[in-house]
C-alpha cells in the first residue's frame, strides 16, 4: 500500500509495515514499549520514496539551513553530535571508543545545552540591559524552537519545558516550589505521551534533576 507522511518535505513512501516485537523474555527489554516512547508505533519496510511537494514551513526551513551548514563544515559529524544530538554519523570505532571511556553521556543533547544556551541569552541581555524578564521569555521562545530543532527528545524536553515554567514563575510570582514545578513538567509530558516513561534518558533526567 502507500502511505503519505509530513517529514519535512511530503513524501510518499511505499512499502509495507509490521508491529515491533515484544520482549521474549518476562521483565527484559521490550522492543515495541521503548519505540512507543519515541511515538513510533509501527516498523515501515520502505520500497520506494518520492517527494511530492516542497514544504514551505519556516521552522522546518530554518531546520534544513541548519543542518546543510553542519553538513558543509569540516567537523560536521561531530557538530550533528553536539548541536542535534545525532550520533548516527559518527563512525562505529568512535562511538565504541566513548563507550570504552564510559563518556559517550557527554555527546548526548540534554539539559546541560539548554543551561548553556539560556545563560548565554540571559548574558547578552544584561550587557544590552534588557530587563530581565523579557530575557526569559526570549529564552523559553529560543528553547521551544530548540526542542524542534532536536526532535524533541526527552531530555531536552524536561529540561526545556522544566526552564519554561520557572521562567513564568519568577516573571509572574506565582512562587510555586521548584519540585512542584517537577512534577508539574513530568505530568504534562505523560499526559502527551505516557509511554514516555519507558525512555530511559527521560527518568535519569527527572531523577537526577530531582535529586539536585
Amino acid at each position: 500500500f502507500d502511505l503519505e507522511l509530513f517529514l519535512g518535505d511530503h513524501v510518499k513512501l511505499t512499502g509495507t509495515y509490521q508491529m515491533p516485537s515484544e520482549n521474549t523474555n518476562f521483565n527484559l527489554f521490550n522492543y515495541r514499549n521503548y519505540l512507543k516512547s519515541k511515538n513510533v508505533f509501527y516498523l515501515f519496510n520502505v520500497s520506494s520514496i518520492e517527494k511530492t511537494e516542497s514544504n514551505t514551513n519556516i521552522f522546518f526551513e530554518s531546520k534544513n539551513f541548519i543542518i546543510n551548514k553542519i553538513s558543509n563544515n569540516y567537523s560536521s559529524k561531530y557538530l550533528y553530535t553536539f548541536i542535534l544530538g545525532d550520533m548516527r554519523y559518527l563512525d562505529s570505532d568512535v562511538k565504541t571508543s566513548y563507550q570504552v571511556l564510559g563518556i559517550s553521556h557527554l555527546f548526548s543533547v540534554s539539559g546541560m545545552h539548554i543551561s548553556i544556551l539560556t545563560s548565554i541569552i540571559m548574558f547578552i541581555f544584561k550587557k544590552l540591559k534588557i530587563d530581565e524578564d523579557k530575557g526569559m521569555l526570549f529564552s523559553s521562545l529560543f528553547i521551544i524552537y530548540f526542542m524542534f530543532l532536536v526532535n524533541f527528545c526527552p531530555s531536552v524536553l524536561r529540561s526545556g519545558i522544566f526552564y519554561i515554567f520557572i521562567s513564568l514563575n519568577k516573571i509572574f510570582y506565582f512562587n510555586i516550589k521548584n519540585s512542584n514545578l517537577l512534577l508539574l513538567t513530568v505530568s504534562l509530558i505523560l499526559f502527551f505521551n505516557p509511554y514516555i516513561i519507558y525512555n530511559m534518558g527521560f527518568l535519569y533526567s527527572v531523577i537526577i534533576t530531582w535529586a539536585l
